[in-house]
C-alpha cells in the first residue's frame, strides 16, 4: 500500500499530524502499538491532573473518576481519528527503507507499506536509574504510580522536576508519607528560584520531606513501600531501525532542524522523540508543522520563544519566557500584583499567590513572567502570547479585562512596572510614572 504521508503513534504530536494532512488532502496511515492519545492522556497528563483535581475526597474514588475520565477521552479521540479520511493501522513500526515501513503485530503477519513522506512520532518513556531497573512493583515508575489501586503508607520519590513534584503533591495529599530526593542543589532544577522557594513551603506544609543533593542510596529503598523514579523521559527510538532510513541521532533523540526534518529529507519527526521539549501542547504544535512542512513542502519553522511551563502542586505554579535570575538587574524591570488584592480571588476564597511580569527596562517590551495561584494554568496563557508577539506593558494596561477577575491582575502587574496601578498603595506601587499615554 502507498500513502503520501505514514505517520508513526498516535500520541498528541502524531494524531494531529496525521489529521492536519489528511485535511491538506493527503492519503494518510497513522500507526499505533497502544492506545491513541500516547503519554499524555493514557498516563500522563489526564491521569495525573485528574488525580490533583480530585485530591480532597478519598484516593479510592479518584482513581475511578480517573480511569472514566481517561476512558472518555480515549473513546473521544478515536472518535475524532475516525472522522478524517485516513487510515489507523495497529501494530509495531521499523523502517524498512527510507520510503517503507514494515508494520508488525501478534495478530497479524507482517506488512510493508510505502511512503513519500514519514514523521516520527513515537513518543518516550519514563528513564530507570543506572544499574537499578524498575520492576513495577517496588521500584516503579510514573505510569505504576498513576495505575496504583491502593494508596502506599510510604513514598520515595527519586527526583524533584516536575513530575516528582506532582505526584509528591498528590499522594502526600491522600496521606502517603512522601519522601521527595533531587541531586541537584534545589528541587525543579532550572526553574526561577522564586517559584522553586513557594513550591518548597508548600510541600513541606504538606508534610514532605525534601531531600537535594541527593546520592542513590539503594540499601535504604527497603524503607519504603514503592519508590517511584522520576528522573526524566527517554525517547521511544528503539526497534525503529532508524539507520535503515538514514535518520541520524543524537543523546537518543531524533536530530531535527528547525523545520522538523530529519537527516532523511523525506521523513520528520515530532514531540517527545526529539528531546526538546517534552509536553503535549508542543507536541502538537509540532505535530501540525510537520504535516505542513512534509505534505505542503513549506518551511515552517517551530517557535519555542514562549513555551509556557506549569506545575501542579498545589496552588499550581507557570511561567514563560525569562527568570529574573537569567537577567542582570538594569536590564529589566519587575512588577508584581498579589491576588490577595484581586476580588474575584477574595470571592472565591483563593487569595493565594501573585503575578509577577518582567519586562525590559528600555523598550518595556514583556520578557517574562510567573503566577502562583488559582488557575495558572489559564492566565499564563496571556503572558505567552505577550511574550511572543513582543507586546509592552502598555499594551497590557491599555487592553480591557474583565471585572471581577483573575487576569485582570495581569493588567495591574504590568501597571505596577509603569507605576500607574491604581490598585495598589503607594508603598506597594513602583514610583516611575513616566508612562507615554
Amino acid at each position: 500500500m502507498n500513502y503520501d504521508l505514514v505517520v508513526i503513534g498516535a500520541g498528541p504530536a502524531g494524531y494531529s499530524a496525521a489529521i492536519r494532512a489528511s485535511q491538506l488532502g493527503a492519503k494518510v496511515a497513522l500507526i499505533e502499538q497502544n492506545q491513541p492519545g500516547g503519554t499524555c492522556l493514557n498516563t500522563g497528563c489526564v491521569p495525573t491532573k485528574t488525580l490533583w483535581q480530585s485530591m480532597s475526597g478519598p484516593f479510592a474514588d479518584a482513581s475511578v473518576k480517573k480511569i472514566k475520565t481517561v476512558e472518555t477521552l480515549r473513546k473521544g479521540l478515536t472518535a475524532l481519528i475516525s472522522s478524517y479520511p485516513l487510515e489507523l493501522l495497529r501494530g509495531e513500526a521499523s523502517f524498512a527503507s527510507s520510503e517503507s515501513i514494515c508494520i508488525t503485530s501478534p495478530l497479524t503477519d507482517p506488512r510493508v507499506i510505502h511512503f513519500k513522506s514519514c514523521i516520527i512520532a513515537s513518543g518516550a518513556q519514563p528513564t530507570a536509574l543506572p544499574g537499578i531497573p524498575f520492576d513495577h512493583h517496588h521500584i516503579i515508575d510514573s505510569t505504576d504510580a498513576l495505575n496504583l489501586t491502593e494508596l502506599p503508607a510510604t513514598m520515595l520519590i527519586i527526583g524533584g522536576g516536575v513530575i516528582g513534584v506532582e505526584l509528591a503533591t498528590i499522594f502526600a495529599h491522600f496521606g502517603t508519607q512522601v519522601n521527595l530526593c533531587e541531586r541537584e542543589a534545589a528541587i525543579l532544577p532550572g526553574e526561577d528560584p522564586l517559584m522553586v522557594s513557594e513550591v518548597t513551603k508548600f510541600l513541606a506544609r504538606l508534610g514532605v520531606k525534601v531531600q537535594v543533593r541527593y546520592l542513590a542510596d539503594p540499601l535504604s529503598y527497603g524503607a519504603y513501600e514503592k519508590v517511584l523514579v522520576a528522573v526524566g523521559r527517554t525517547p521511544n527510538i528503539e526497534g525503529l531501525h532508524l539507520e535503515v532510513a538514514g535518520v541520524a541521532t543524537a543523546q537518543r533523540s531524533i536530530t531535527v532542524n528547525e523545520y522538523l526534518q530529519t537527516s532523511a529529507p523525506n521523513i520528520f519527526a515530532a514531540g517527545d522523540v526529539t528531546g526538546r521539549w517534552q509536553l503535549a501542547y508542543t507536541a502538537q504544535a509540532d505535530g501540525s508543522i510537520a504535516a505542513e512542512n512534509a505534505v505542503r513542502g513549506t518551511r515552517h519553522a517551530v517557535n519555542d520563544t514562549a513555551v509556557p511551563r506549569v506545575l501542579f502542586s498545589n496552588p499550581v505554579c507557570a511561567a514563560v519566557g525569562i527568570k529574573q535570575s537569567q537577567a542582570t538587574p538594569d536590564t529589566i524591570k519587575v512588577g508584581t500584583y498579589p491576588f490577595t488584592a484581586n476580588a474575584m480571588a477574595f470571592i472565591e476564597g483563593a487569595r493565594a499567590g501573585w503575578i509577577q511580569i518582567i519586562s525590559d527596562a528600555s523598550s518595556g517590551t514583556v520578557l517574562g513572567g510567573t503566577i502562583i495561584g488559582k488557575s495558572a494554568e489559564e492566565l499564563i496563557s496571556v503572558l505567552s502570547i505577550a511574550v511572543r508577539h513582543k507586546l509592552t506593558v502598555t499594551d497590557l494596561k491599555r487592553e480591557l479585562f474583565f471585572h471581577p477577575s483573575l487576569s485582570e491582575s495581569i493588567q495591574h502587574a504590568a501597571e505596577n512596572i509603569l507605576g500607574s496601578c491604581v490598585d495598589l498603595p503607594p508603598q506597594k506601587s513602583k514610583t516611575i510614572n513616566q508612562e507615554k499615554i
